[in-house]
């Protein structure tokens, strides 16, 4: 974007930015911030070495276009509380719950497409994404989340994509709520450090089904599907 300038906070950047504009975060942060405008929030500046770290809940509107890349969120989560056509992606972000005291990573409430990539997360109650309500498509990849109870957890959502996941120390690794039929490809992954690598949750009274695709080379330990 053309917007230039050195903020206090990310939320007054985010309020003089204009649309698609790039917001670097030049230290760590602690901040709730809510997320108005099509932007991408980036985490490390031209030369630095290493990620800033972010404290806090982003709040990102579900009809937006938002990348939000190399950061890592200490306590921190992303949070889409609306129900909307938009696009959510997230690449090259470390989250960690430390204490487990927020449920997810991240949580999306709508939109059209998410996309998580090149990304982890430990720590956190629940899990690192969760899916409450409509997302058109889903694509994880390149993605290891461990010391959670449920990786993923999806409930209503369109056809997703799991390739090169790995999770450990959690207890559900893939968990569906089944209210419509969609199908998700799991391809190169490994599951085998869940207790369950897939559960499935019917609640449609058995009208609907979840189709898992595998392709490749994935790793359910003994469990199975």
């Amino acid at each position: 974007g053309e917007s230039q300038g050195k903020f206090a906070t990310i939320q007054a950047a985010i309020d003089a930015a204009q649309a698609n504009d790039v917001i670097v975060l030049l230290k760590d942060i602690t901040e709730n911030v809510t997320i108005t405008k099509d932007l991408t929030i980036d985490g490390k500046a031209e030369g630095a070495t290493a990620n800033s770290k972010y404290t806090g809940t982003m709040t990102v509107n579900a009809k937006l276009n938002v990348t939000v890349q190399d950061i890592d969120f200490d306590k921190g989560c992303i949070n889409d509380p609306g129900d909307a056509h938009g696009y959510l992606t997230i690449k090259n972000c470390n989250f960690d719950g430390v204490d487990k005291s927020i449920g997810y990573a991240v949580t999306v409430r709508g939109g059209d497409k998410l996309t998580i990539e090149n990304s982890t997360a430990k720590s956190y109650s629940t899990g690192m994404l969760y899916i409450p309500s409509s997302v058109a498509n889903i694509v994880i990849k390149d993605v290891e989340v461990s010391n959670v109870a449920a990786a993923f957890n999806i409930t209503y959502s369109g056809d997703g994509t799991f390739e090169n996941v790995k999770v450990d120390n959690v207890t559900y690794g893939i968990h569906f709520q089944i209210y419509g039929s969609r199908t998700y490809t799991v391809k190169n992954c490994d599951l085998k450090g869940a207790t369950n690598p897939f559960w499935f949750w019917d609640k449609s009274n058995n009208t609907a089904k979840v189709t898992v695709v595998f392709e490749g080379d994935n790793d359910l330990g003994t469990k199975g599907i």
